[in-house]
C-alpha cells in the first residue's frame, strides 16, 4: 500500500501530538503528586489551628502573634514583615546589631560594640499600635537594658515585663552561662538561691508556656527544672546515679508545657517534661524507636536523633538509620498515649535533608547540593515541597526561629 507524502506528513503530526500530551500529563502528574485540594488544605490549616497547644508568641523567638521581625545587614536595620514573610517596614538601626526575640509588646536586640575593651549590649524597644492598630517600633523610646562583656545571641535569649533570660561565655573554662536578669529593680537573678555559687548552662533553648525551663550544672551531671525567675531548680533524676551529659549534643524543643529532650544526640531515650505537673517520664525507649523503624517497614536500624522539634499539637523525630546519612522522620502526637508513626510523603522529602525546624505546620528542609545549601519546605496542610532562595517571601519561616544571617 502505498502512503502519500500527505498522509506521512499527518502521521508524524499524530505521534508529535501524542508524545507532546504524554509529556504534558506526565509534568502535570509530577506537579501534582503529593498536592491535595485547596478545600482539604483549608481543613487541614483549621485542624492545625484549633489543636494548637500554645500561641504563636510562645512557639517561635523571633515572631510575635501579629509579625516577624528580622535583620537586614546591606541596611542595618530590623525588618518587620507578615507571618507569611510580606515586607512591612525596615526600621534603621545601630550598626553591628541583631535581634535575639520579640514578644507582643517589645523586640529586644544585641549591639555589638567594635571595641574590645567595651561590654555588649542588650537594648528592648517597644511595640505599639498606629491608628490603624498595626505594630509599629517605638524608636524614641529605645532603652539599653544591661551591658555584659560577652552576650550570646545563641541559645536564644527570652523576656517579659519582669525577668530577661540571657546567656553569657563568661565561664573561665569558656562554657556559655545561663543568666536572669530583673528588670524592675536592675539586678542579677541568683538561679538557685540555695547555691549561689553553682553556675548552670542552659538545656532546652526555649522555656514553656509557665516559663519553666531545663538546665543542667557545668559540670554536665545532672539535669534541673527551673521556673524563671523563682530561684529555685528541682533536680531530675537521671537513669544513672551520675549521668555525664554530651556537651553540645543536648537535643531539646518545647511547647505548651511540654519539654521533650533527649540527653545526647547518639543513642538514646526520648525524654517528656511536663511543667504544669512537675512529672518527668520516658516518652520513647530506645527499643520503642527500633520497633517504629520495624513497624514502617524501614531500612536501617536507630543510630541516633538528628533532629528533635515541636509544632502544633505534634512532636517530630529525625531518626538517623544509617552511617551515611539516612533518616527517617517520625511523628507522634501529644497525648496520654504516644505512637511514632512515619507518614510516607514527609518521610519521602525528610529522608535526604537534614529537619532544622517545623514552624507552622511546615518541615523546614536543609540539603548540601555540591557544598551549597539548599532551603526547601514540606507544608504539610497541601502535601507540597517548595525549594525556595534567600530572596523568596517562603523564606522569611526559616527566619521564626533563625536569626537573618
Amino acid at each position: 500500500m502505498n502512503i502519500s507524502k500527505k498522509e506521512k506528513q499527518f502521521f508524524f503530526i499524530g505521534i508529535a501530538v501524542v508524545v507532546i500530551a504524554a509529556v504534558c500529563l506526565s509534568i502535570l502528574i509530577e506537579n501534582r503528586v503529593g498536592r491535595v485540594s485547596e478545600q482539604e488544605a483549608a481543613l487541614a490549616r483549621k485542624q492545625y489551628e484549633s489543636s494548637r497547644l500554645s500561641s504563636r508568641n510562645e512557639s517561635y523567638p523571633f515572631c510575635n502573634d501579629r509579625n516577624l521581625y528580622s535583620w537586614n545587614d546591606e541596611e542595618s536595620g530590623i525588618e518587620q514583615r507578615t507571618l507569611e514573610g510580606e515586607l512591612i517596614k525596615t526600621y534603621p538601626c545601630f550598626d553591628d546589631s541583631l535581634p535575639c526575640y520579640v514578644n507582643n509588646e517589645e523586640i529586644f536586640f544585641i549591639r555589638y560594640l567594635n571595641d574590645e575593651s567595651t561590654e555588649n549590649e542588650l537594648w528592648s524597644i517597644p511595640l505599639v499600635k498606629n491608628d490603624s492598630g498595626a505594630d509599629v517600633l517605638d524608636r524614641e523610646k529605645a532603652e539599653k537594658i544591661l551591658s555584659t562583656t560577652d552576650i550570646s545571641d545563641e541559645p536564644v535569649i527570652w523576656a517579659d515585663r519582669d525577668v530577661i533570660t540571657y546567656c553569657d561565655n563568661s565561664d573561665s573554662a569558656g562554657r556559655t552561662i545561663y543568666k536572669e536578669y530583673d528588670r524592675k529593680n536592675k539586678k542579677e537573678i541568683f538561679i538557685n538561691e540555695k547555691d549561689k555559687s553553682q553556675n548552670y548552662c542552659i538545656f532546652s533553648v526555649f522555656p514553656t508556656k509557665d516559663k519553666t525551663i531545663l538546665l543542667c550544672n557545668d559540670q554536665y551531671t545532672h539535669l534541673y527544672a527551673h521556673k524563671i525567675g523563682s530561684g529555685k531548680v528541682t533536680k531530675l533524676s537521671a537513669a544513672q546515679e551520675e549521668c555525664v551529659l554530651e556537651e553540645d549534643s543536648f537535643l531539646s524543643t518545647s511547647i505548651g508545657n511540654y519539654i521533650f529532650y533527649a540527653e545526647n544526640s547518639g543513642l538514646s531515650d526520648i525524654w517528656m517534661y511536663r511543667s504544669d505537673i512537675g512529672n518527668k517520664t520516658t516518652l520513647f525507649t530506645m527499643e520503642d524507636i527500633e520497633q517504629a523503624l520495624k513497624d514502617a517497614g524501614l531500612s536501617g536500624s536507630y543510630k541516633g536523633i538528628q533532629s528533635l522539634c515541636a509544632d502544633g499539637n505534634t512532636l517530630y523525630i529525625q531518626i538517623e538509620t544509617d552511617e551515611n546519612g539516612g533518616s527517617a522522620l517520625f511523628q507522634s502526637k501529644i497525648s496520654e498515649k504516644p505512637k511514632l508513626v512515619c507518614e510516607e510523603k514527609s518521610n519521602d522529602y525528610a529522608r535526604d535533608r537534614e529537619l532544622v525546624g517545623v514552624v507552622e505546620n511546615k518541615l523546614l528542609l536543609i540539603e548540601d547540593v555540591d557544598k551549597e545549601i539548599v532551603k526547601g519546605i514540606y507544608d504539610m496542610a497541601k502535601q507540597q515541597f517548595t525549594e525556595v532562595e534567600e530572596d523568596d517571601e517562603e523564606a522569611s519561616y526559616f527566619y521564626f526561629w533563625n536569626d537573618s544571617e
